[in-house]
């Protein structure tokens, strides 16, 4: 009874290739003339020109102007392929590509009119129950998640230092998602973007990368992780307090004569502007998410250290703000838009972030690590300009 399947099996496997192989005499010299074909041909078009424009802009919320010209570019694609196979079916040399002629018939038997709307609709449905049910940013957070892992693996797969380029253009890839995410405020998920961040760094560890892709890993790294820490600040449902929370009124400089505590605290504090004055240390903070927004630090002598970080488990963000007068750390905080000027700046390694950090008149105190020396040689090479610069927990 087997050999008997078996023999029928083989037998309807040659009948195919036969009619596979066999001359199209039916098939119409000039496809505008065939109506299916032409129909398929716009059916296919339309389907796929559509699915490729919701997913490039609704999901992973890439720029209109070129998801439109990209959609053109894919639906004359698909016309000029189902053109192409509608004349190649003629050719006499199909019976030396048999191959050409099996994949030929595996197109028609999917693009029969009983399967394929079918397929197109059931795929639709799917999609569309996907988006309603799980959510339209929890699926496109997940799509970007997927981004990112596959971006970390091409960076590992990156191994020659002399392959400037198969680094730098995951580093591209990275940036963009990084850009979908916040304009469109979407819950990725910090793991793979702390992974991304652990893997620019290993790759820029390898000796004779260039400078210039140095500095774009730097950038890159410094903006995961920026977003990261306020993917944290999203999780802990914080929103912006007024500079009043901290006993200020009005325009007038409060004082700090003593040590702020901030014990496992969540608080975003906008100064908008305010004048903070310290006049012994500032804020020790420990296993709390904080973010200072828009304040202008002043130390009334030059060993006032305004914020301290008393371990790793904290998420501290500085943002729109100046340093004057102050001795201050850098490592565990990521500092976005600052100015620090007439100050002592301390770093012995680890992680930090700096994105468009100015340093005017600064002393430098840094250890002898990889990572502060390098830092250090940054920031001579900016020549007063903004520094961005980042660098992950060691």
């Amino acid at each position: 009874m087997a050999a008997k399947t078996k023999t029928r099996g083989r037998g309807r496997r040659r009948a195919i290739k036969a009619k596979a192989l066999a001359p199209t005499k039916a098939v119409p010299v000039d496809m505008l003339t065939d109506g299916r074909a032409r129909f398929k041909a716009y059916f296919w078009a339309i389907t796929l020109t559509f699915g490729y424009g919701v997913v490039a802009e609704k999901l992973l919320g890439r720029p209109s102007d070129r998801v439109n010209v990209e959609a053109a570019v894919v639906c004359l694609a698909t016309l000029i392929a189902h053109h192409v196979l509608h004349y190649v079916r003629r050719i006499d040399l199909l019976p030396t590509f048999r191959k050409v002629a099996e994949l030929l018939e595996k197109i028609q038997r999917f693009e029969h009119w009983r399967f394929a709307p079918a397929t197109a609709a059931s795929g639709v449905a799917v999609f569309v129950a996907i988006i309603v049910f799980a959510g339209t940013p929890p699926f496109q957070a997940k799509i970007l998640d997927y981004r990112l892992q596959n971006s970390i693996e091409k960076i590992f797969r990156a191994q020659t230092a002399a392959a400037s380029e198969k680094l730098t253009s995951p580093y591209k890839k990275i940036e963009s998602i990084i850009h979908t995410s916040q304009a469109y405020d979407l819950p990725v998920d910090t793991k793979p973007v702390l992974s991304a961040r652990r893997a620019i760094q290993d790759s820029l560890a390898r000796p004779g990368i260039p400078e210039e892709v140095r500095a774009s890993g730097w950038k890159v790294m410094a903006d995961l992780g920026v977003y990261a820490d306020y993917r944290k600040v999203q999780e802990a449902s914080l929103t912006p307090q007024p500079a009043s929370a901290l006993g200020l009124k009005g325009d007038q400089a409060f004082v700090f004569s003593s040590i702020i505590n901030i014990d496992n605290q969540k608080l975003w504090l906008a100064g908008n502007g305010a004048r903070l004055a310290f006049g012994d240390s500032g804020f020790f903070i420990k296993k709390s998410i904080m973010i200072f927004d828009d304040f202008e630090f002043v130390g009334l002598n030059s060993g006032v250290m305004p914020i301290i970080l008393d371990d790793d488990a904290s998420t501290v963000m500085v943002r729109n703000s100046q340093f004057t007068g102050v001795t201050q750390g850098l490592r565990g905080v990521s500092w976005i838009d600052v100015k620090f000027q007439n100050s002592i700046i301390l770093y012995s390694g680890g992680a930090v972030n700096l994105k468009n950090v100015t340093f005017e008149n600064c002393e430098f105190r840094f250890a002898q690590t990889r990572a502060s020396q390098e830092l250090r040689a940054h920031i001579q090479s900016a020549g007063g300009q903004p520094v961005t610069f980042a660098a992950a927990q060691q």
